[in-house]
């Protein structure tokens, strides 16, 4: 992701298909690295091996989004993109109200992956 940290209290844009919203972060966004792995023991069962793959940077993000205008449903899957970094949505909530919504999100982004 970028070196500059996603601090409680700054503005994030949100883009998702065609539109672009400004997000007031309500909690500091945290970004963790993932991965999955495997491990090969030995015949006496000890590990010899631990083999990583698919790894990643998983976000987590909380925040306000002002105006009349706000997304009411993503696609669990489909990608977002938060100050122009893409991620694959994993999980969402918004909650609205008459002239915001509050938003939080997941999204994960493979090492390996490209979205567009």
């Amino acid at each position: 992701m970028s070196d500059a940290p996603l601090q409680k209290g700054t503005t994030v844009l949100l883009g998702y298909e065609s539109y672009t919203y400004p997000v007031i972060l309500t909690d500091d966004c945290t970004v963790t690295p993932i991965a999955n792995t495997s491990t090969i023991n030995d015949e006496h069962n000890a590990t010899t091996t631990v083999i990583q793959y698919d790894p990643g940077e998983k976000i987590d993000m909380s925040g306000v989004i002002k105006g009349t205008v706000v997304p009411t449903i993503l696609l669990i899957g489909g990608t977002v993109s938060i100050n122009s970094i893409v991620w694959r949505l994993e999980k969402y909530d918004i909650k609205l109200a008459r002239t915001e919504a509050i938003l939080s999100l997941t999204g994960i982004k493979e090492a390996s992956m490209t979205y567009e």
